[in-house]
């Protein structure tokens, strides 16, 4: 419970104007990729495996 409490004011006091809505997609729009590298580990499920698939195809879907 205190974990829960501590990252909901961690992500309140970044005021990085993103929430828990807040899609992969939407944090990289404006950034350039590429010729960029990135490992992720864990892209097997949850939030590395959003992180692998918005990584691999960053302009899919607009």
């Amino acid at each position: 419970m205190y974990t829960v409490i501590y990252l909901i004011f961690l992500l309140l006091s970044i005021n990085s104007g993103y929430n828990f809505s807040t899609t992969a997609k939407e944090v990289i729009e404006n950034i350039d990729l590429q010729g960029k590298i990135a490992i992720v580990t864990g892209g097997y499920s949850g939030i590395g495996l959003e992180t692998a698939k918005t990584l691999a195809f960053p302009k899919k879907g607009r």
